[in-house]
Order: structure tokens, then sequence, then C-alpha cells
């Protein structure tokens, strides 16, 4: 990550809305969002990673986190609702998006049927 232009994160996220409620974040807007309430199974980890990238001087200039409201997260990750399954391909395009947002000119030409999980 510290040689990293550009940063994107898709993770399950508890922004505490309706299952399957996508959201898209960028910039500065992480990190604090982050910090302020335990939302993700990676938040403790992830954050300690930015904080040591930005204290190191290697933060990525750009940043943009995707983010799927899962229906469950006391299970660690163990399953996939339908739900959440459900929202994939608008994830996939919420990313592709970003990258496109970000000038990469082949970000729509990538997109593709999804594997069965």
């Amino acid at each position: 990550m510290e040689q990293a232009s550009h940063l994107l994160l898709l993770d399950a996220i508890d922004y505490g809305l309706a299952p399957g409620s996508l959201r898209t974040y960028a910039g500065e807007k992480i990190p604090a969002y982050l910090s302020a309430k335990k939302m993700s199974l990676h938040q403790n980890s992830f954050s300690e990673v930015l904080a040591l990238a930005d204290i190191r001087g290697h933060l990525p200039c750009h940043i943009a986190l995707v983010g799927l409201q899962p229906a469950l997260l006391d299970d660690y990750g163990g399953s996939l609702t339908e739900i959440a399954r459900a929202q994939l391909p608008a994830a996939e395009q919420a990313a592709l998006e970003q990258l496109a947002a970000w000038g990469d000119r082949t970000a729509g030409k990538r997109s593709r049927t999804l594997p069965e999980l």
C-alpha cells in the first residue's frame, strides 16, 4: 500500500442502515468514519494500517470505500445472505465507477458476471 497512489476498499460495513444498503465514501471521510464506531470486522487492524501509512508519509492520495451493510456481522464473515448477494452487482458497479472517476478508462470494460459463491 505504501507505493500506491490509489486505494479502493470493498467491505461489509455496519452503517446502522437496512441490510443491503450500499454506500461509497472517498477521501478524508474514510479514516474518520471508520473510527466513529466499530463498523467492520477488519476495522481495528485496517484503521491501524491507515494510521501507520499516514505516519510514515505513505498514505495513498486517493482512497475510496464501497461498503455494503450486511444483515449479520456476528458470524465474522461466515455467511453471505441473499440480501448481500443481490447487491454484489451494484457494489461492483460502484467500484468500477470509482475507478473511472480516478481516470481508469478500462474500468467499464472489466465488468463481468460474478461467479457463483
